[in-house]
């Protein structure tokens, strides 16, 4: 989301999958990018450093940090409703 706004990132998504490919966005994503992300359709959405104490790529993954991406991202059906 530095890069790419939502149109750009959604028309490469979209292009991916008219290629039969699987696609995954990631770059220092946040807790916060899965909302804006999500319904983007990409197969993955990848994060690291949202899983790290104080985003540091180096540190240990939580288990706590790990559990709020989790619960964060939406089943496909609940986005539908």
């Amino acid at each position: 989301l530095d890069y790419w706004n939502e149109l750009q990132l959604s028309t490469f998504v979209e292009a991916v999958h008219e290629q039969a490919m699987i696609c995954g966005l990631a770059g220092a994503l946040r807790l916060q990018d899965i909302k804006v992300l999500q319904p983007l359709n990409a197969d993955y959405l990848g994060f690291r450093s949202a899983l790290c104490e104080q985003r540091q790529r180096t540190a240990m993954l939580q288990i706590t940090l790990a559990k709020q991406i989790s619960q964060a991202i939406q089943p496909i059906e609940a986005m539908a409703t």
